[in-house]
């Protein structure tokens, strides 16, 4: 098998366009991932199809939503609310939502996987992030 050379970028209407694709086709989905890099998310998505690696990833401004891709692959369900749980990134028409207690008990910390940053010394939310 060839290794994965590359992760294409694509807007969020592409991302949704591509998994269609890659389900109609039967393709395995291995993995959503996400990557806090300052004002937004990173999505990763990688599958598997006809034993090749498909990566792309797709960008999400902190305090908005992303389409659930459950209805095509119900498994997807789980990693995003994961997602949802460690970084408060909620996602739109998701099949079964914990609601962001999938992992985490009501006096857990939210959003433990948001980045901080050091301003002046103290240690301060990213901005547009509440409580």
């Amino acid at each position: 098998m060839k290794p994965m050379e590359t992760i294409s970028q694509l807007s969020r209407d592409e991302v949704l366009s591509r998994v269609r694709e890659l389900a109609g086709k039967y393709a395995r989905l291995i993995s959503i991932t996400c990557v806090d890099v300052g004002q937004l998310f990173e999505l990763i998505y990688v599958f598997e199809d006809e034993l090749k690696m498909v990566c792309f990833k797709t960008e999400v401004p902190h305090g908005t939503t992303f389409p659930s891709i459950s209805s095509l692959y119900p498994g997807a369900m789980l990693a995003e609310n994961e997602i949802r749980d460690q970084f408060g990134l909620q996602f739109d028409g998701i099949a079964i939502d914990f609601g962001g207690y999938m992992f985490l008990s009501h006096d857990s910390p939210r959003k433990p996987f948001i980045k901080e940053v050091r301003v002046k010394g103290a240690m301060k939310k990213d901005e547009g992030e509440s409580g």
